[in-house]
């Protein structure tokens, strides 16, 4: 189960990373 959500969450701050990213450029 930790492996599961460790994956969910690197999805997550991929996410964000991306997002604010596009709202930086």
């Amino acid at each position: 189960m930790d492996i599961e959500i460790k994956e969910v969450e690197d999805k997550l701050k991929k996410k964000v990373k991306a997002s604010s990213q596009y709202f930086l450029f």
